[in-house]
């Protein structure tokens, strides 16, 4: 059936490209596609999902490649306005679509062209200069095919090396090694767009220049013999969308199937977001992929927003609101050194640090009360916020701007953010069209640890409390200040505190700040729609932690082992000795060591286990080992801190605000079931610190609804799931 689907779609494709080669066409020269099947011949333009809900406004960004205006399919003024050589408009599109194009790449023997690819016109015409490449230990013309088109109104590649390629609707496969590698893409965006800039990149007009280029034309992947799919859809700088991007590579691995063949394995690669996907896919998609290599690692990206609202909630409270509530409008000395603000924070921060923020000479971050240095909330994720959470703000780039130009009402009416990007998952709030938000503080005791170990006395636990508050409800949201809107430059804002409780009730003369409850329809809906990763999935895992805590960078080292404890907390050992974690200094280290793990993987699944040198350990930033073992992590999902491992005292592993405040090293808890502050004091929530009466009384006010109890697990959690606790 195949076969002959095939034959007739080229005799189809071959007329319509001479149709369009001759301007004949209607639609404004545009090929329409033959149907909603797959695989996509040269010519045609790639379906669209019946679940995919068609999100509009919509940006497109084909016409920033050479796939060149995309396709006309309405006249009704929706969309991207096509238009002719004079400027008059011929149509719009809203699905974004475009006929498939098929090109060739060669590798030159030319030392002066070596670097790269270079253009072939004709691969049934190789030239002089033509390099040959050796896979599997034969020797093959080095010619790379590079297909790209739309799929699920996402731009997408493929590409492999075809020695000896005589029909682009018949790829070559003499040279392929039957391995399947997609390439995800990381970043954090707000969706509404085929692509975002740093997608673009990923299918991208100019990547046969650069030899390491990430998605389809990466060279040393090629080299090995492997077949390369990536797409705007699997970056997640364009979307968080994981339903929608999980779907899409599902119809790229039928695109795959269908036109080439089935592979023997199917494998990713993938850095943060990218990373975030091959967990996701494989927990709710697991015939997509066979094994997963992951860098710079996150369990999933909703749990990470809990890290980024508390992040600002407690710079501001450091910087502003301690001096306001003890009246003196004097900065609270303990506050201006970092290291104090990690006692809190949990992850790292450093005095000294070369701050990025910083907007003169002094190296202290725009507006802060601390010294010279800075933190991982500020070096890494300031800035995430409003995308994440404020539904009046929206990074002005270019996809964006392309709406503001064609459509400026459907703009206008646009809710960009995180959530309001998912609002098919979280559903809307009461009596508006925003989305819910997981979001919530209600209970959590910020500063416990500490507070516990003596570190910091019982009143300032209390005033910091009373007082670090909690984002505003979205429907009360303003515009972001300085630096995020700067159409007031006398208004700072870094910390997004317009937006949050805390500044509201200074300002009414509260007693303290309210905190922010979650809605739990929006918890329960990131659970049930695989937002969340459980741990539970089968596939061997091969994760390569570049340890980047001196460089507060936001891809901090705890997230491998938040994956580790989800693991093993759904699967136990198996989970385990699925999992095994490469650290490394640097970053240097992060392609080479991905290589090998691919290799690795091929083994493991051959063979049926992992191989015998594959194990946990930690390399310097030369490569060479420093420790290798089962028990080289010790002391990191452990008690006993006499017990650390080699490379856990080599680096060591930060905190976060929630588990400092009682939660474990999962950071999952969204809503946490809570005790009363009697059975907290009496229960030894607080170690070694004592309460007078009043303050008692001052806990009890602050906390009405009791604290939170991480043991009972999250409120939002299906019951039974793995690692989440059973409630009251």
């Amino acid at each position: 059936m195949r076969t002959l689907r095939l034959e007739a779609m080229r005799a189809l494709t071959a007329l319509a490209l001479v149709l369009l080669t001759s301007g004949t066409l209607g639609d404004g020269g545009h090929v329409q596609a033959a149907g909603p099947e797959l695989p996509v011949l040269a010519g045609e333009v790639g379906p669209v999902s019946d679940d995919n809900s068609r999100q509009h406004p919509f940006a497109c960004r084909t016409q920033d490649t050479r796939l060149g205006q995309p396709r006309i399919d309405n006249q009704e003024g929706i969309g991207f306005a096509v238009t002719a050589p004079d400027g008059a408009i011929l149509g719009y599109s809203r699905d974004c679509g475009a006929p498939t194009i098929v090109e060739y790449f060669y590798k030159s023997v030319d030392p002066a062209r070596s670097e790269g690819l270079q253009p072939l016109a004709d691969p049934l015409k190789p030239p002089a200069d033509l390099a040959q490449i050796e896979i599997d230990g034969r020797l093959h013309d080095y010619i790379v095919r590079y297909e790209r088109g739309t799929i699920n109104r996402f731009i997408y590649a493929i590409s492999l090396i075809v020695p000896a390629e005589t029909d682009p609707n018949r790829p070559d496969l003499s040279a392929w090694n039957g391995i399947l590698v997609f390439w995800f893409g990381g970043g954090v965006g707000i969706g509404h767009q085929q692509a975002s800039d740093h997608a673009l990149g990923h299918v991208s007009d100019e990547a046969h220049l650069d030899p390491d280029s990430s998605g389809a034309l990466n060279e040393p992947l090629l080299e090995r013999g492997y077949a390369v799919v990536s797409s705007t859809a699997t970056v997640t700088s364009t979307s968080y969308n994981l339903l929608l991007s999980g779907r899409t590579a599902e119809m790229l691995k039928e695109q795959f199937e269908g036109l080439y063949d089935r592979p023997r394995y199917s494998f990713a690669v993938g850095a943060s977001g990218g990373a975030v996907q091959q967990l996701s896919y494989e927990q709710n998609i697991p015939e997509l992929l066979d094994g997963l290599v992951i860098s710079h690692a996150y369990p999933d990206m909703i749990t990470q927003t809990i890290s980024v609202g508390d992040c600002e909630l407690l710079e501001y409270y450091f910087d502003v609101t301690d001096a306001r509530v003890n009246g003196t409008n004097r900065v609270n000395p303990r506050w201006i050194s970092w290291e104090n603000r990690r006692l809190i924070e949990g992850m790292n921060a450093l005095d000294g640090f070369p701050t990025q923020h910083a907007p003169d000479a002094s190296g202290i971050p725009l507006a802060s009360s601390a010294g010279p240095g800075s933190s991982e909330c500020i070096e890494g994720w300031r800035g995430n916020l409003p995308a994440v959470s404020n539904p009046l703000f929206v990074p002005l780039n270019r996809s964006y701007r392309l709406i503001l130009e064609h459509e400026p009402a459907a703009f206008a009416a646009t809710h960009f953010s995180f959530f309001d990007d998912l609002v098919e998952i979280f559903g809307t709030l009461e009596g508006s069209s925003l989305a819910r938000r997981t979001t919530d503080n209600v209970g959590v005791q910020y500063g416990l640890s500490p507070l516990q170990r003596g570190e910091i006395d019982t009143q300032e636990f209390l005033l910091l409390n009373a007082w670090v508050g909690g984002p505003s409800d979205p429907r009360q949201m303003v515009p972001e200040g300085v630096p995020f809107d700067r159409s007031d430059p006398a208004f700072i804002s870094p910390w997004s505190h317009r937006n949050a409780t805390a500044e509201q009730a200074l300002e009414s003369g509260a007693a303290f700040a309210p905190r922010t409850t979650g809605d739990l329809e929006a918890i329960e809906a990131a659970y049930r729609s695989g937002l969340v990763f459980l741990g539970e999935i089968e596939a061997p895992v091969i994760n390569l932690l570049p340890y980047l805590e001196p460089h507060l960078d936001m891809h901090n080292s705890r997230q491998s082992f938040s994956i580790r404890e989800r693991l093993l907390k759904a699967r136990g050992q198996e989970g385990l000795e699925n999992h095994v974690i490469l650290a490394f200094e640097g970053e240097e280290l992060a392609a080479p060591l991905g290589l090998a793990a691919l290799k690795d993987l091929e083994s493991w699944l051959d063979e049926g286990q992992r191989p015998e040198g594959l194990q946990d350990a930690c390399l310097d930033s030369g490569g060479n080992l420093l420790g290798a073992g089962e028990d080289v992590w010790n002391g990191v999902l452990t008690e006993d801190p006499a017990d650390d491992g080699l490379c856990a005292r080599t680096f060591p592993i930060f905190s976060s605000s929630r588990i400092v405040a009682g939660d474990d090293i999962r950071d999952s808890t969204f809503k946490c079931f809570k005790v009363a502050v009697d059975e907290a004091l009496a229960g030894g929530f607080y170690g070694g610190a004592v309460f007078d009466e009043a303050q008692i009384k001052r806990l009890r006010q602050i906390f009405p609804e009791g604290v939170c109890d991480y043991s009972l697990g999250d409120m939002g959690a299906p019951s039974g799931s793995s690692g989440h606790g059973r409630g009251p």
